[in-house]
C-alpha cells in the first residue's frame, strides 16, 4: 500500500514540477504572441499592457462572462 502511495504522490510531484517549468518558461518569454484558446496573435498593445496576457481580448472577455 505504501508503494502505491509513494507512486502516485511521485506522480502528483511530477505534475507540479512540469507545470510550474511551463510558468516560468512563460513569463520568461514576457508573455505569449498567440492566444492560448484561439491562436490568433495577441496584439502588441495587449502585450505591452498585461505582458502576462495569455488571451487576446475577445477570449479573455468570452472567459469572464462564463466564469461570471
Amino acid at each position: 500500500m505504501v508503494d502505491e502511495v509513494d507512486h502516485v504522490q511521485e506522480l502528483q510531484l511530477r505534475r507540479t514540477e512540469r507545470a510550474v517549468r511551463a510558468v516560468q518558461s512563460f513569463l520568461e518569454q514576457d508573455g505569449a504572441d498567440d492566444c492560448t484558446d484561439c491562436g490568433n496573435p495577441i496584439p502588441a498593445a495587449r502585450r505591452q499592457a498585461y505582458p502576462a496576457a495569455r488571451r487576446c481580448v475577445v477570449c479573455q472577455g468570452y472567459l469572464e462572462r462564463r466564469e461570471a
